[in-house]
C-alpha cells in the first residue's frame, strides 16, 4: 500500500511504511498489544505475546490468526513471518475451555467428570453402581466425589473411579469380582478404594482392566470360558491380576479385550467370534486365553472394544475396523452380515472412536460427530423424530464435539463449548432431565449440573 502525503508546493513524499495490527476479537478484558515498528515491504516481523492480558470470558487465549474466524494463518508469541505489500491485522484466537472433561455412559446411568473435578452421576441405582451411599434412581445429575481423574462405566451395573493422586476406586455390581476387592462380592453403593498407583482404567460388562503409572496391566473379574482377562485362565478373580507391561492404553469389551502396548502394537484376548479380535474364527481355535498381537496394523493409540467388535486408531489418526458387520458399525459403509477378521483401514482425520453395542461413534479431528449403527432408541442423536432402525453409512450428527461416550440405550456427548448432552432411552433417569420417560429421544438433550450436591 502507498500513501502519497503532499508535503509543500510542487513536492510529494512517497510513504511505503506497513503496520501490524493486534485485535482482541471479543475479549471482554484487557487491552491488545500495539507494534509501534514501521515495517517496508520484505522486512521480519516478530509476533508478540499477549501483553495486554487480553481475557474472553469461558476462554483461554491461545496466539493469534490472520482471520477472524481463525481461518486463516495462526501464530505464536516469537513466530516470525515477512510482511508483503499490505498492512496485517492479527486477531486474537480464544479456544473454549473445558468444564466437562469426560463423559462416561453406563447401562441405563451416566458419569460426568468436571475439570474442577468434581464427579456427577444420574440414573438407575439399583446395585448401588451411583456411588451415592443409597440404592435409589436419580433422574437428575447429582454430585458424588471430588478430586477425580477418570471414569469408566461398564455397560452393566458397575463402575470405576481413578482419583488424581492414582487411586482407583470401584462401585455397584461386584458379584464376579470385578471391582477388584478380593474376598469381598456384595454389591457396593459408596465407592471402595481397591487398587492405588492406576494410570488409566476400562470396565467391560463383568470384569476390569486397568494400567498403572508403570504400564503394568491388570485385570479383575468374570473370565468365563472366553478367558477374556488374558492370564490363562477360566476362573473369577477376585483381585486384581498382573496381565502384561509396557501398556499404553486398554479397552474391555463383553467378551473381549484390546490394549496397545507402548511400542504402538496392538494386542487381544478373549472370544474370537466374529473376528473380533483380528483374526479369523476357528472352531478348533475359539478363545485366546492369553494376549495375541494383532497382525497387519501397527503404531496404535487408541483402542474401543464393542459387543462384536473392534475399533482402532493409529497415531496418523487413521480408524481402523474388525469383527461383526450387521449393522454398518464397522464404520466401512456396508450392510453385510458377516464377519470381517482383518484390520481394515476406514476413516482419515480421526481424533476419537467408540465402540458400542452394534453401534459406532466417531469425532474426527475437525470435532465432527459421525455415527453408525443400531439406533432403536435414539441414541445416535440424529435428531429427527423418525424411528430408524440402523445407519449403514456413517451419517453426521453433529459439530464442535469434544468427547462421546455409548451406553446400551443412551449416549453421551460433550460440546466443544462443554454443554453435556444425552440422546436416546430416558427411563431410568439417565438423560438427567429430572424426570423418567420411556419415549425415545431422538434430539441430544443438554444435562444441568446442580451447584451443590
Amino acid at each position: 500500500m502507498i500513501l502519497v502525503v503532499i508535503t509543500g508546493i510542487g513536492c510529494t513524499v512517497s510513504d511505503t511504511s506497513l503496520h501490524v495490527l493486534y485485535q482482541g476479537n471479543q475479549h471482554t478484558g484487557g487491552t491488545s498489544p500495539s507494534d509501534s515498528t514501521l515495517y517496508n515491504q520484505g522486512d521480519e516481523v516478530t509476533i508478540l505475546g499477549n501483553s495486554g492480558a487480553l481475557v474472553r470470558s469461558g476462554y483461554t487465549f491461545s496466539g493469534w490468526n490472520t482471520e477472524a474466524d481463525g481461518t486463516g494463518l495462526s501464530y505464536e508469541a516469537g513466530d516470525t513471518f515477512t510482511i508483503d505489500s499490505e498492512h496485517v491485522t492479527l486477531y486474537a484466537v480464544w479456544t473454549p475451555e473445558v468444564l466437562i472433561t469426560s463423559v462416561a455412559a453406563g447401562s441405563g446411568y451416566s458419569y460426568i467428570l468436571k475439570n474442577d473435578g468434581t464427579l456427577w452421576v444420574t440414573g438407575i441405582n439399583g446395585a448401588g453402581q451411583l456411588g451415592d451411599g443409597t440404592n435409589t434412581n436419580r433422574s437428575s445429575a447429582y454430585q458424588i466425589m471430588d478430586e477425580v481423574q477418570a471414569i469408566s462405566a461398564s455397560r452393566y451395573q458397575h463402575a470405576m473411579i481413578l482419583k488424581e493422586n492414582g487411586d482407583l476406586y470401584g462401585v455397584g455390581d461386584n458379584s464376579d469380582g470385578q471391582l477388584g476387592l478380593q474376598d469381598t462380592i456384595a454389591n457396593i453403593n459408596t465407592p471402595q478404594l481397591v487398587k492405588t498407583g492406576i494410570a488409566s482404567v476400562s470396565c467391560g460388562y463383568y470384569y476390569t482392566m486397568a494400567i498403572d503409572t508403570d504400564g503394568n496391566l491388570w485385570a479383575t473379574g468374570s473370565n468365563g470360558i472366553s478367558g477374556v482377562l488374558g492370564n490363562n485362565s477360566q476362573e473369577k478373580q477376585y483381585g486384581f491380576v498382573q496381565i502384561d507391561t509396557d501398556v499404553l492404553t486398554v479397552s474391555a469389551g463383553n467378551r473381549h479385550t484390546l490394549y496397545a502396548k507402548t511400542d504402538g502394537s496392538l494386542y487381544a484376548m478373549g472370544d474370537s467370534n466374529y473376528g473380533k479380535l483380528g483374526r479369523p474364527y476357528s472352531s478348533s481355535n475359539t478363545y485366546d486365553r492369553v494376549p495375541v498381537r494383532v497382525s497387519g496394523i501397527s503404531d496404535v493409540r487408541a483402542v474401543s472394544a464393542g459387543m462384536n467388535h473392534s475399533l482402532v486408531i493409529t497415531n496418523s489418526d487413521e480408524l481402523w475396523s474388525f469383527g461383526w458387520q450387521d449393522n454398518g458399525q464397522l464404520v466401512d459403509g456396508h450392510d453385510v452380515d458377516s464377519a470381517i477378521s482383518t484390520p481394515t483401514k476406514v476413516l482419515e482425520h480421526v481424533k476419537y472412536a467408540e465402540a458400542g453395542v452394534d453401534k459406532s461413534m466417531v469425532i474426527t479431528t475437525s470435532d465432527e460427530l459421525y455415527v453408525v449403527g443400531y439406533n432403536t432408541y435414539g441414541m445416535l442423536g440424529d435428531g429427527t423424530a423418525t424411528y430408524r432402525q440402523t445407519y449403514i453409512t456413517p451419517e453426521k450428527v453433529r459439530t464442535g464435539v469434544y468427547a462421546c461416550s455409548m451406553g446400551e440405550g443412551h449416549s453421551l456427548i460433550i460440546d466443544n463449548d462443554s454443554t453435556v448432552y444425552g440422546a436416546g432411552y430416558n427411563s431410568s433417569g439417565e438423560l438427567g432431565q429430572g424426570t423418567t420417560d420411556s419415549d425415545n429421544h431422538f434430539d441430544f438433550l443438554e444435562i444441568s449440573l446442580m451447584s451443590s450436591p
